[in-house]
């Protein structure tokens, strides 16, 4: 799933089929292409992707730089379909408890209860030992006097 910003800068979503998939890489082409009407990829999103959900890139930054703990809010995709994203702790095994914090699921890319905005999904990777590095390079965060 490629979520993009289009050129009428509204987030749009694309789904890249296993076959689509195939072709790409066949190819040699890049397996994430921005649609014609896209002006910049926002994110991707496959089953198991860790994001941290919550919170703003600013929070993010100063967390990460001042040893500041993110696991309340690292989650991983469970379900993936077409604007219906479901999120789950990466802590939490219970895959049937759908109970707030533990399982978040967004099903618009708006600023309401359930949506992409509200929520503010930042991809991550978390390495053998635990550490969670940005997927994506942060933007840069103006020092505050």
């Amino acid at each position: 799933m490629l979520i993009y910003q289009s050129i009428d800068n509204t987030y749009q979503e694309h789904v890249v089929t296993f076959w689509e998939a195939v072709r790409r890489i066949r190819d040699s082409e890049p397996l994430y292409q921005l649609p014609p009407d896209g002006r910049m990829i926002i994110s991707t999103l496959h089953i198991n992707d860790c994001f941290i959900l919550g919170l703003s890139q600013k929070e993010i930054h100063q967390r990460l730089n001042s040893g500041i703990s993110l696991w309340e809010n690292v989650y991983r995709v469970q379900r993936i379909s077409s604007k219906y994203y479901e999120f789950r702790q990466v802590y939490d095994l219970d895959v049937y408890d759908q109970s707030y914090p533990n399982y978040v699921r967004i099903l618009n890319f708006s600023s309401r209860k359930t949506g992409w905005l509200t929520h503010n999904p930042f991809k991550v990777s978390i390495s053998v030992l635990g550490e969670i590095t940005p997927f994506y390079k942060l933007l840069k965060v103006p020092e505050m006097h």
